[in-house]
């Protein structure tokens, strides 16, 4: 679940935004947006905050993003509400020892849920640095 609170902003949603899904506590960023092939109308593919998704961002073998299984959901474009998160730096605090720590001890599972929250909360490109180099992308 997100940090703080959460204010809306409202608006058509766009891949990379923050978002709340409607009538639930769901907090997450999209990933997606478009048609699908598993029902008509646009559709918006949010990582959620927590595992309270229903996927890994696929469909019956169809990806449509990637993340970790159980952190993917599918929605209505109406179902999701664009947000700001005002305790980014409560977030930034929070996450970047997490990080360091995934990233001292080789936890690969850690690392792939902790990475791109502490990428979106502006965590500082030093711990950043060091955790995309032990995962292999530098």
């Amino acid at each position: 679940r997100g940090t703080g609170d959460a204010v809306a902003r409202g608006g058509l949603v766009e891949v990379g935004d923050w978002v709340r899904v409607t009538r639930t506590a769901i907090i997450g960023r999209v990933r997606f947006k478009g048609r699908t092939h598993f029902q008509s109308g646009d559709w918006v593919g949010i990582e959620c905050d927590g595992p309270d998704g229903r996927n890994d961002g696929s469909v019956d073998g169809h990806h449509y993003f990637r993340c970790p299984q159980s952190y993917g959901l599918f929605v209505r474009e109406s179902r999701a509400v664009r947000i700001t998160t005002p305790s980014d730096e409560e977030a930034r605090r929070e996450l970047t020892p997490k990080l360091l720590d995934a990233a001292e001890g080789h936890d690969f599972a850690g690392l792939r849920v902790l990475l791109p929250k502490a990428s979106a909360a502006g965590v500082a490109a030093g711990s950043l640095d060091n955790a995309w180099r032990i995962f292999g992308f530098q």
